[in-house]
Protein backbone atom coordinates (compact mmCIF):
# COMPACT_ATOMS: atom_id res chain seq x y z
CA UNK A 1 0.00 0.00 0.00
CA UNK A 2 2.93 2.47 1.18
CA UNK A 3 4.99 1.15 -2.65
CA UNK A 4 1.23 2.05 -4.41
CA UNK A 5 0.64 5.48 -2.28
CA UNK A 6 4.90 6.70 -2.70
CA UNK A 7 4.59 5.31 -6.56
CA UNK A 8 1.04 7.87 -7.29
CA UNK A 9 3.05 10.83 -5.28
CA UNK A 10 6.21 10.18 -7.43
CA UNK A 11 4.40 10.29 -10.72
CA UNK A 12 1.35 13.10 -10.30
CA UNK A 13 4.76 15.08 -9.37
CA UNK A 14 6.70 14.30 -12.26
CA UNK A 15 3.94 16.03 -14.99
CA UNK A 16 4.71 19.27 -15.76
CA UNK A 17 2.38 21.75 -14.54
CA UNK A 18 0.77 24.11 -16.75
CA UNK A 19 -0.22 27.67 -15.23
CA UNK A 20 -0.89 31.30 -17.04
CA UNK A 21 -0.92 34.64 -15.35
CA UNK A 22 -4.36 35.91 -13.94
CA UNK A 23 -4.92 38.98 -16.59
CA UNK A 24 -7.44 41.52 -15.97
CA UNK A 25 -9.67 42.14 -18.39
CA UNK A 26 -11.88 45.52 -17.86
CA UNK A 27 -16.27 45.31 -18.56
CA UNK A 28 -16.54 49.56 -18.86
CA UNK A 29 -15.97 50.82 -22.16
CA UNK A 30 -14.68 53.94 -20.13
CA UNK A 31 -11.77 52.56 -18.52
CA UNK A 32 -10.64 50.13 -21.48
CA UNK A 33 -13.53 47.63 -21.79
CA UNK A 34 -15.37 46.26 -25.14
CA UNK A 35 -17.25 48.93 -26.21
CA UNK A 36 -19.98 46.16 -26.81
CA UNK A 37 -20.42 46.02 -23.42
CA UNK A 38 -21.68 50.00 -23.11
CA UNK A 39 -25.49 48.91 -24.23
CA UNK A 40 -25.45 46.22 -21.68
CA UNK A 41 -24.04 48.27 -18.93
CA UNK A 42 -27.11 51.20 -19.80
CA UNK A 43 -29.39 49.10 -19.79
CA UNK A 44 -28.62 47.22 -16.39
CA UNK A 45 -27.83 50.88 -14.76
CA UNK A 46 -31.52 51.99 -16.06
CA UNK A 47 -33.22 48.96 -14.76
CA UNK A 48 -31.86 49.52 -11.17
CA UNK A 49 -32.46 53.23 -11.35
CA UNK A 50 -35.25 54.27 -8.43
CA UNK A 51 -34.54 58.03 -8.91
CA UNK A 52 -37.54 59.69 -10.25
CA UNK A 53 -36.54 63.02 -12.48
CA UNK A 54 -38.66 65.74 -11.47
CA UNK A 55 -36.39 68.83 -12.07
CA UNK A 56 -37.99 71.83 -10.70
CA UNK A 57 -35.82 74.04 -13.05
CA UNK A 58 -38.06 76.99 -15.04
CA UNK A 59 -36.24 79.05 -17.02
CA UNK A 60 -36.01 82.76 -16.12
CA UNK A 61 -38.29 85.25 -17.70
CA UNK A 62 -36.90 88.11 -19.66
CA UNK A 63 -37.52 90.78 -16.52
CA UNK A 64 -35.41 88.24 -14.64
CA UNK A 65 -32.83 87.89 -17.21
CA UNK A 66 -32.43 91.79 -17.70
CA UNK A 67 -32.57 92.71 -13.83
CA UNK A 68 -30.03 89.94 -13.58
CA UNK A 69 -28.10 91.35 -16.13
CA UNK A 70 -28.59 95.30 -14.26
CA UNK A 71 -27.63 93.92 -11.13
CA UNK A 72 -24.38 92.02 -12.57
CA UNK A 73 -23.32 95.38 -14.29
CA UNK A 74 -23.98 97.52 -11.07
CA UNK A 75 -22.13 95.47 -8.74
CA UNK A 76 -19.17 95.46 -11.70
CA UNK A 77 -18.92 99.09 -11.64
CA UNK A 78 -18.68 99.34 -8.16
CA UNK A 79 -15.81 97.06 -7.40
CA UNK A 80 -14.26 98.45 -10.34
CA UNK A 81 -14.03 101.84 -9.19
CA UNK A 82 -13.34 100.32 -5.43
CA UNK A 83 -10.04 98.79 -6.96
CA UNK A 84 -9.24 101.45 -8.41
CA UNK A 85 -9.11 103.64 -5.44
CA UNK A 86 -12.05 105.02 -5.56
CA UNK A 87 -15.05 105.34 -2.49
CA UNK A 88 -17.09 102.58 -4.82
CA UNK A 89 -20.10 105.10 -4.82
CA UNK A 90 -21.74 105.22 -8.39
CA UNK A 91 -20.84 108.54 -10.57
CA UNK A 92 -23.31 110.91 -12.43
CA UNK A 93 -21.96 111.07 -15.85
Amino acid sequence: MKKLLLILSITSFSFPLAATQLVYTPVNPAFGGSYLNGSYLLANASAQNDHQSSSGYVAPTALERLASSLQSRLMSQLFNDAANGGEGYLKNR
